[in-house]
């Protein structure tokens, strides 16, 4: 029964990497789309601390939306395994560039401060939806402003 639990745990973890890289395919694909097509302008009824903590906010989930999956691959990379990374099971993903070929106490290290961070970065996504959620349920409830519609890309400005 302990191999038959450990393999599932792999399989996890194995779609865990393929998903995260997923995301950092279709995030730098969103951050592309959001440079070359803007949001809508800022709602006239805004104060200036709220364009200005909508503004922040919205720039730190693409840095976490980077920086989240890049910290995983580097400390996928920091393995000593030759075994190379499974995409969705179906192919291979090669290990971070320059990061596998390190000392092992590099690599050591790197596991420790990049695994951190990205578990930081874990606990910020949270912190950041929540505060992205109730911002929304403010404009919609209590300002009585869709601003659900807004965001979908075929959003009314």
């Amino acid at each position: 029964m302990g191999f038959l639990h450990e393999q599932s745990e792999i399989e996890v973890f194995q779609w865990h990497k393929s998903i995260g890289i997923t995301i950092l395919l279709l995030s730098v694909l969103r951050l592309l789309w959001r440079l070359v097509r803007p949001p809508p302008g800022a709602l006239s009824h805004q104060r200036p601390w709220e364009r200005a903590t909508a503004t922040a906010v919205h720039w730190a989930f693409y840095a976490i939306m980077l920086a989240l999956p890049l910290t995983g691959w580097i400390v996928v990379s920091t393995t000593s395994s030759r075994e190379p990374m499974s995409l969705y099971f179906v192919g291979t993903l090669p290990y971070f560039p320059g990061v596998h070929d390190l000392a092992r106490a590099t690599r050591k290290a790197l596991d420790e401060d990049f695994g951190l961070a990205h578990k930081v970065l874990a606990f910020n996504v949270a912190g950041l939806l929540v505060l992205h959620l109730g911002a929304i349920a403010k404009h919609e409830f209590l300002d009585r402003v869709a601003v659900l519609s807004r965001m979908l890309p075929s959003g009314k400005t």
